[in-house]
C-alpha cells in the first residue's frame, strides 16, 4: 500500500505542478509560464524527484526541451532533433516535433 500511495502522491505532484500549468502556458502562448515551468523543473528537487520516480523523463532534459521550445525563432533544429532522440516524455517531444514539422 505505500507503494501505491508514493505513487499517487507523486501522479498528483508531476500532474498539478508541471502538466497543468504547461497545458494552460501552452493554450495562452504564455512564454513567460513557459519559462517558469522549465525553471521549476530545475530547481524544485520535490518535482524532479516525483517525474522521476513517476518515469515521466528525466527533469533537466524536460527543462532543456522548454528553453528550446522558447528559443525555436534562432537556429536550434539540430538541438531540437538531438534531444527529441532523448526524451522520454511524450507531451514534450510532441511539442518539439510540431517545431520540425513546421519547417
Amino acid at each position: 500500500m505505500d507503494y501505491l500511495s508514493r505513487r499517487e502522491k507523486n501522479a498528483r505532484i508531476v500532474l498539478n505542478e508541471f502538466y497543468l500549468p504547461l497545458k494552460k502556458a501552452l493554450e495562452k502562448g504564455d512564454e513567460e509560464k513557459l519559462h517558469h515551468i522549465a525553471d521549476n523543473l530545475l530547481a524544485n528537487p520535490r518535482l524532479a524527484k516525483a517525474i522521476e520516480e513517476a518515469n515521466e523523463g528525466h527533469p533537466k532534459l524536460m527543462a532543456y526541451a522548454l528553453y528550446l521550445y522558447l528559443n525555436r525563432d534562432k537556429d536550434v533544429k539540430e538541438e531540437i532533433e538531438e534531444t527529441v532522440k532523448l526524451l522520454r516524455n511524450k507531451p514534450l517531444k510532441v511539442l518539439l516535433l510540431s517545431l520540425i514539422e513546421k519547417d
